[in-house]
């Protein structure tokens, strides 16, 4: 996350879609958001992670201003805003709203350590 510019608040919250999220998904998440922020390069971004995406909020990257769908791969700039958009690998119980990594290879540790410890134990 040092990309260049620095974040002052990370507000990370879940939707009413998801009500907890699993260690091995925290683990894979951390990764993406991560990613998500420095793509997004909004200094104060609202993380907002669904059954389905993650919402970052205002896409400030000027490289990407402008511009709408794909960006990279699972990334899309949807009316100004950076959203991520889960594959088959994942999936949300219907009455238990758990998100959980289903992939082939689950992470044996977090992609981001500090992302990581936001979301998890928290979301458990």
């Amino acid at each position: 996350m040092s990309e260049g510019f620095g974040i002052q608040s990370l507000d990370i919250d879940l939707d009413s879609s998801v009500k907890s999220i699993t260690r091995t998904a925290a683990m894979c998440l951390s990764g993406s958001i991560a990613n998500g922020i420095v793509i997004a390069q909004n200094p104060n971004p609202r993380v907002r992670i669904f059954n389905n995406r993650i919402e970052f909020g205002k896409c400030n990257n000027p490289d990407l201003i402008g511009i709408s769908g794909n960006v990279y791969p699972c990334f899309y700039v949807e009316y100004g805003n950076l959203v991520y958009r889960y594959n088959t690998a994942w999936k949300c119980s219907f009455f238990g709203k758990q998100l959980d990594y289903k992939g082939m290879f689950a992470p044996s540790v977090p992609d981001d350590y500090t992302i990581f410890n936001l979301i998890y134990p928290r979301f458990q």
